[in-house]
């Protein structure tokens, strides 16, 4: 299934209106067939919501989570992970390559004699027998002298992510550049005393398991109000698909992908075709999301339009400047292009979510095994 933007604004990255649009009247009679729900040119919940949806249980949810245990192995290898980071390399201009060097090298592929797309590159670096190119690739390495220019004939895998070179022949022109040689440091008490905030190894191991436990902390909360979301939604059930909604989040989804194509200089076939999809699991995907957006929407707006859960400005732009300076600020030079990037009322709806969440969260059980 292909994903638009794996992100809680991405929840309602589609979402153009605000949620106080929605009219919900306790105990309507009013049958859900006969309520006109629009026709999904744009995004609208100015109808009653009781005929849709019926909310499941979400005060007082339990939530069992799984107990913080950090083991040695895991900080042997957040000790090893900073060693690797302090490593340093002497680049070696001569001698042969062996299985575990890091190599540095040019490379441009050929099929049938004619370089292929995205088949080249200048000064990449891999470890052999790491699999971080393919594997007939790193082998043709083994044995060349740096400064070397010579032939690799390679089959890509047949899972390979590009679906049009999955299982096919080719053959790599490959300039060894050199090979860089690792110094990376022993954990000595006397290095841990020159480089960290430990004096011993000891003290360093035991800061680093603290720094694990919070880091295990921080995810279980991740992980609780998941967790307490998915039952809530597990919970409930939709009576009635209210289909302007319903067409509105297909017809976007294709949109979206028809758009990056385009962007690419190909048709939504050709685009899909690489990442091998089929028009057939596309189409289902499209109507996969835009049924689950939608009970996502009707769940969201029935409980806080219930418990009158609404934002002020001030909470508004203090939370989305949260996530602007958490997440988006590498992508974005301004919070102003940030938020015109998604819109504001994507950013309410996702903070008003988000303050959702903080609520329920808050009146949930939340236990450890």
């Amino acid at each position: 299934m292909l994903a638009i933007r794996p992100t809680k604004i991405a929840s309602f990255a589609l979402s153009a209106v605000l949620l106080t649009s929605s009219l919900l009247s306790c105990g309507s009679t009013v049958k859900a067939e006969d309520i006109d729900t629009g026709d999904g040119s744009v995004l609208s919940y100015n109808f009653d919501l009781e005929p849709f949806i019926k909310v499941g249980k979400y005060m007082g949810v339990a939530v069992e989570l799984e107990p913080i245990e950090v083991s040695e192995t895991e900080i042997d290898e957040r000790v090893d992970l900073y060693l690797q980071q302090a490593t340093s390399y002497e680049t070696v201009t001569e001698g042969t390559v062996k299985d575990g060097d890091t190599v540095n090298f040019d490379f441009v592929g050929y099929m049938n004699g004619e370089p292929f797309e995205n088949g080249s590159g200048e000064g990449a670096t891999t470890v052999i027998g790491k699999g971080y190119y393919i594997e007939d690739l790193e082998n043709g390495m083994i044995g060349h002298s740096v400064g070397e220019t010579f032939n690799v004939p390679v089959t890509f895998p047949s899972d390979y992510h590009a679906a049009e070179l999955a299982g096919a022949a080719a053959e790599f022109e490959v300039k060894l550049n050199y090979i860089l040689v690792a110094d990376k440091p022993e954990a000595t008490d006397q290095w841990v005393e020159e480089n960290t905030d430990a004096s011993t190894l000891a003290e360093w191991r035991e800061l680093i398991r603290m720094q694990l436990e919070q880091e295990k902390d921080s995810q279980h909360t991740t992980d609780a109000r998941d967790k307490l979301w998915q039952t809530i939604m597990d919970g409930s059930e939709v009576l009635y698909w209210p289909q302007g909604p319903i067409t509105y989040y297909h017809d976007n989804y294709i949109k979206y992908f028809t758009d990056l194509a385009a962007e690419e200089g190909k048709s939504l076939e050709e685009y899909l075709d690489q990442y091998g999809v089929t028009s057939e699991q596309f189409y289902e995907d499209a109507d996969t999301s835009a049924y689950d957006s939608v009970k996502t929407d009707l769940v969201f707006r029935y409980i806080c339009e219930k418990e009158d859960i609404g934002i002020t400005d001030e909470e508004y732009y203090t939370m989305a400047n949260e996530f602007y300076n958490g997440y988006y600020y590498r992508m974005f030079d301004t919070f102003e292009a940030f938020e015109s990037e998604y819109g504001a009322e994507t950013l309410r709806l996702s903070v008003m979510y988000e303050k959702m969440m903080d609520y329920l969260y808050d009146n949930a059980e939340i236990t450890q095994k």
